[in-house]
């Protein structure tokens, strides 16, 4: 089967009908429809807890809908994206020059559609009392330049920064590398763990660790999950100028003053046409 095939950032069109070949007749076939049916997706795993949320408030909503999420690190999302393993991906970017030259070569017809806010945080011990960054100071530990607390803060008993990030594949850090380091390599200081979680737990042990998460580990109030998180650590304040640094929330996002602010976390999916 030759038809055109378009793609759709948004999840109602991903649960659109597709068309069947079996006789409506002789086997009738009930269609897939945007509050009815099933539909597998990837989910970039750095946005689990928000997606989450998303699915139950959808499933709850639509009882005949089911949504089969898998969540991986980016780049294994954006493959499957690539593969046609997927027609509906959760991501924190949009698609390149060159992801978008290779859809419309498929004949593919491209839409996206951003659901949400995120930013990247970064964790740092309780008992840590150098709480308050700037931009550039989160750039040079990781790069590795600054590579002991003392250069954060002279008076500073910490000894060496250890930054911990999700995993060597993270798009957290894939934002940080885009937004801070314009492709330089990392600091002998920075470590991949394997998963967000493990980040938080070893910043909750070790006084003189910075994590990198995204703000949907640790962002609602409402989730239990989310809090017993923040009570192992404490997020940083980042800024400029440490005068002007403010902690990620929702405010701070909407008007851009935190400067690690993503603004860009997509719900990407297709279907045929």
């Amino acid at each position: 089967w030759n038809a055109p095939r378009t793609i759709f950032f948004t999840l109602f069109a991903a649960l659109m009908a597709f068309p069947s070949c079996t006789d409506p007749i002789a086997d009738p076939v009930e269609l897939d429809t945007p509050t009815r049916g099933k539909v597998k997706m990837y989910v970039d795993e750095s946005v689990m807890p928000l997606t989450e949320l998303l699915i139950d408030a959808f499933e709850n909503t639509y009882q005949e809908a089911f949504l089969l999420q898998q969540y991986l690190p980016e780049p294994d999302v954006m493959k499957a994206l690539l593969d046609d393993t997927t027609r509906l991906a959760i991501m924190t970017r949009t698609l390149n020059d060159e992801e978008k030259k290779f859809f419309e070569s498929k004949k593919f017809g491209i839409e996206q559609t951003k659901i949400a806010s995120d930013a990247v945080v970064l964790l740092v011990n309780r008992s840590n009392p150098d709480s308050v960054l700037t931009v550039e100071e989160v750039k040079q530990m990781l790069l590795g330049n600054d590579s002991t607390w003392t250069q954060i803060n002279a008076d500073s008993k910490l000894g060496a920064i250890h930054v911990v990030f999700d995993n060597s594949r993270s798009s957290s850090l894939r934002y940080l590398n885009d937004t801070l380091l314009g492709g330089k390599a990392l600091g002998k200081n920075c470590y991949a763990l394997s998963s967000s979680d493990s980040v938080i737990a070893y910043v909750n042990r070790t006084p003189g660790a910075v994590g990198i998460v995204g703000l949907n580990w640790l962002g609602d109030k409402y989730s239990e999950a989310d809090m017993a998180r923040r009570s192992q650590i404490s997020m940083a304040m980042i800024g400029p100028e440490r005068a002007n640094a403010v902690h990620p929330t929702q405010s701070s996002l909407v008007t851009h003053a935190y400067p690690l602010d993503r603004k860009s976390t997509r719900l990407n999916s297709s279907h045929r046409t």
